[in-house]
């Protein structure tokens, strides 16, 4: 995990610009490749983008990448990706794909296998996403970024209701989010919650 974060957004320019190597030894006298990558503005994914690109193209002067902003929600921006693959657009050579993507969008991607780079990067990254960016034996996707769910917990409440350890389980957080809720409550805090989640409807979900 330590290594994702250097190397996110580069491995997937990395994968494209593995398939355009052929483009880029075509050219008569070292020309300019251009190529196209999709982004949005949720979090800080856009600024770190543009920065890694800025860097990116630092050190291969023959490459220029240009930025192409998507819509933030996952279902627009498939519906305008969709789009793209239909017309067979030159917009975009790098696609920032949901990681429930993979298995419907496998057909319009290279197989990144075929590419030792790549098949050496993979290695490093959490192998439950690279296998869920496989496809019947064909690398699709690199991550660009994982998000990881952190648990905070209040270790005072945990030993005032006799728990020496926080919830391991989801059975487990359940049992002692109500006894501490039902507990709390009992002591006059009408308003406390065992467990708080950003829970809002969406497909994440």
């Amino acid at each position: 995990m330590k290594k994702t974060g250097r190397y996110s957004t580069l491995i997937v320019l990395l994968a494209a610009l593995m398939q355009f190597s052929a483009a880029k030894a075509a050219q008569p006298d070292g020309g300019v490749i251009t190529l196209g990558i999709a982004t949005s503005n949720v979090g800080v994914e856009h600024d770190v983008l543009i920065s890694q690109v800025a860097r990116y193209e630092a050190e291969h002067p023959n490459i220029k990448i240009n930025i192409l902003d998507t819509p933030d929600l996952s279902t627009d921006k498939l519906g305008l990706f969709l789009q793209f693959f239909e017309a067979k657009s030159p917009k975009l050579d790098i696609y920032q794909i949901d990681v429930i993507w993979p298995g419907g969008l496998a057909e319009h991607f290279v197989n990144l296998y075929d590419y030792p780079a790549a098949k050496r990067q993979a290695k490093e990254h959490f192998q439950a996403i690279v296998e869920n960016n496989t496809v019947d034996g064909k690398l699709v996707a690199m991550p660009q970024f994982i998000d990881a769910g952190l648990l905070y917990y209040r270790k005072d409440l945990l030993k005032k209701y006799g728990f020496d350890h926080p919830p391991e389980t989801w059975e487990e957080l359940t049992r002692m989010a109500q006894k501490i809720q039902d507990g709390e409550r009992a002591d006059g805090n009408q308003d406390f919650w065992g467990y708080v989640w950003q829970g809002n409807a969406y497909e994440g979900l």
